[in-house]
């Protein structure tokens, strides 16, 4: 009871782990396999993690108290641990779930039954479910963003491949339209009558012919 209580008042009034650390073995020096107080050092000091399995990290916690119990029956109550589990946790990250699990430890009635011991179960399923909600959240974030990205490479080549559609077309003048980019066999537009041209190009000049008649020279004398 008393090395228990020494070992909390030397936790408490310590501003880090490791202070607190520093202060249990300086104020018991214990050599031997059994010593208790660098297991409840451990135990009140050691700090969860957000990269690390929520599961592992109760593991850690639980063989520690059932070390310290071996030594010390009833020294790590279940309430202990589960006090223990929510004051490991990080404040910016899990302070909220830690006030809102942080009550009626003591007369504490759930699904899971009641009491200190009920608590703690209630305490270690609510942790548990809250890592893995927040793990599933993080890979769907990943996924979306993953999909995202690819979407954006595809609209990319997509566009790249338009541009490139582009670059294909044929240079020069449409002789039907006037428009470059394409051949005159493939305008849209309406066709124009070639054949008109072709026959007033064909079609002699009477005008010249009849001032050659003129010019021509038997004509002349039979005037």
């Amino acid at each position: 009871g008393s090395v228990k209580n020494d070992i909390i008042t030397l936790v408490q009034t310590s501003v880090t782990a490791k202070e607190a650390w520093t202060k249990l073995l300086e104020a018991h020096e214990y050599t031997t396999p059994g010593s208790i107080v660098p297991l409840m050092a451990k135990f009140w000091t050691i700090r969860y993690s957000d990269d690390k399995p929520m599961v592992e990290h109760h593991q850690t916690l639980s063989q520690l108290a059932h070390d310290i119990n071996a030594i010390e029956n009833g020294t790590i109550a279940p309430r202990t641990l589960g006090i223990a589990m929510l004051a490991s946790l990080p404040e910016e990250s899990w302070g909220v779930i830690v006030q809102t699990l942080d009550k009626g430890a003591k007369d504490y009635q759930g699904p899971e039954g009641s009491g200190p011991v009920a608590w703690e179960r209630m305490v270690r399923i609510r942790l548990f479910d809250e890592y893995q909600r927040r793990q599933n959240a993080e890979s769907n974030s990943a996924m979306s963003a993953s999909m995202f990205k690819g979407k954006g490479k595809g609209k990319g080549a997509q566009n790249k491949g338009s541009g490139q559609k582009e670059s294909e077309k044929k240079p020069g003048k449409c002789h039907n339209c006037g428009k470059k980019g394409h051949w005159k066999k493939e305008c849209r537009a309406p066709k124009k009558d070639d054949t008109k041209d072709t026959k007033d190009a064909k079609k002699p000049d009477t005008a010249n012919a009849a001032v050659e008649e003129i010019k021509s020279p038997e004509i002349a004398e039979l005037s």
